[in-house]
């Protein structure tokens, strides 16, 4: 088995309290040929020291201090300057496994796989309450079946559709060939659902996929229940839907998939358009057509 270098890319942002616990996990299973990169998206309270004093000690912990732009433009730049065969995100509020990186080491070079999903352990209310696994049973599989069978959810959810789906980028360990070309959506305006972007590209780019039954996160959901109150029907928010919207058509077409179903999916994820139209009148927002 050959061995893989893994850089773990760590988008902050005005997380002094939690992001020392966060880096302090990391390290645990990281390897010297490892990196842990931590992009910085214009922290304003202690997270720039505690980061920098991380980065000076550790000789592959790698830091980034950018304006506040968004995170996706910081897990941009994560990609960007990452050296590593495979790529690992994280987020700072969140705790890895003990052996997280060890396990992924294993499995990467057992498998050579250009994405590989992973369990995870969510944190409800202070709580660890549900094991997160996809649908799928643990084993090797084609990205065209991963998007046929619950990877197509990222363009829009039915309601047929259970709670399970590929979105997430902190279960997953993605070669590093297969986020080639993310910067040509450096200019976008994306500051929610930049996961299922980032996903959706590997998705694309991948052949080879790997289920595994390791449960290597625990997720915190309190803090995606924050980022949901923040969100509202203004303008910006609309703008990113409509943005997002129209990449995820943009890829759907130029990969052969735009079908019926993927159609009817993407105007479940436009759901509330119509109600935008009422409340600030933003016809030209709307794409022209479904």
């Amino acid at each position: 088995m050959s061995e893989k270098s893994i850089s773990v890319i760590l988008p902050v942002y005005n997380s002094e309290k939690t992001i020392a616990e966060c880096i302090e996990n990391a390290l645990l299973s990281l390897r010297e040929n490892d990196e842990l990169i931590i992009v910085d998206d214009g922290s304003t309270d202690n997270t720039p020291n505690i980061c920098m004093d991380y980065a000076w000690k550790c000789p592959n912990v790698v830091y980034r201090q950018l304006e506040n732009r968004g995170l996706f433009l910081a897990k941009l730049e994560g990609i960007r300057v990452s050296r590593g065969e495979y790529i690992s995100f994280i987020d700072a509020d969140d705790v890895c496994a003990e052996k997280r990186y060890k396990v992924m080491h294993s499995v990467a070079a057992e498998n050579d796989a250009d994405i590989i999903f992973f369990g995870a352990i969510i944190k409800r209310e202070g709580f660890d309450t549900k094991v997160y696994d996809s649908e799928m049973f643990p084993g090797n599989y084609s990205s065209k079946k991963i998007i046929d069978s619950f990877g197509k959810m990222l363009f829009g959810k039915l309601d047929s559709d259970d709670n399970s789906y590929t979105g997430y980028l902190w279960n997953t360990l993605i070669k590093r060939e297969a986020l080639c070309g993310m910067e040509e959506y450096a200019g976008e305006k994306i500051r929610y659902y930049d996961d299922e972007i980032i996903m959706l590209h590997a998705l694309m780019k991948a052949d080879k996929c790997v289920v595994s039954e390791k449960k290597l996160y625990r997720y915190d959901y309190s803090s995606y229940k924050a980022i949901r109150k923040k969100k509202s029907y203004g303008p910006q928010n609309w703008e990113n839907i409509v943005t997002v919207y129209n990449l995820k058509k943009e890829m759907a077409i130029e990969n052969d998939i735009y079908n019926s179903e993927i159609k009817s999916r993407l105007s479940t994820f436009l759901g509330p358009i119509s109600f935008m139209r009422f409340i600030i009148g933003q016809d030209s927002a709307v794409p022209k057509a479904l």
